[in-house]
């Protein structure tokens, strides 16, 4: 649908990321074959495409100080930061049973993934994550935000 959705979008000065988790798939492919739905859009100049290696739930593995500000959080993870996996979280191959391991709660159920998102998201670090993919979105924002400056 990433296609129809932005060829059907308004405003002509918009920028696009485009988000993916990788699931333990071929990165490279799954971001060509993303490059290959939008090419005709005339929104590929416009757009960023960024795949999440392997899950999203890693960039939480990379700051493990912001998790522990959670109300859910074991005391004293932080600490394991310079460790594998944790100094490395992208190469963790499902990292939400990680997290279920390093906290007082499953969120193993879709539908307390969006709990534990909204309750670290405030705390983590912009500048200071060992996820590669964390890092990599947040230089594709800033890019996008540039390019809305110079409009």
């Amino acid at each position: 649908s990433i296609p129809k959705k932005l060829r059907a979008w308004q405003n002509p000065n918009a920028r696009f990321l485009i988000l993916r988790d990788n699931d333990r798939g071929d990165c490279k492919a799954r971001k060509k074959k993303i490059e290959t739905l939008i090419k005709d859009t005339n929104c590929i100049e416009k757009s960023k495409i960024r795949i999440v290696c392997q899950e999203l739930e890693a960039w939480y593995l990379g700051d493990l100080s912001a998790l522990e500000m959670t109300d859910f959080s074991n005391p004293n993870i932080s600490n394991k930061q310079d460790k594998q996996p944790f100094s490395d979280p992208d190469n963790i191959d499902r990292p939400l049973i990680i997290l279920d391991k390093l906290t007082k709660k499953s969120f193993t159920p879709k539908s307390q993934k969006s709990t534990l998102a909204r309750s670290i998201a405030q705390h983590l670090s912009m500048t200071n994550n060992r996820s590669h993919s964390f890092n990599q979105t947040i230089s594709a924002i800033n890019a996008l935000v540039l390019q809305l400056n110079e409009i």
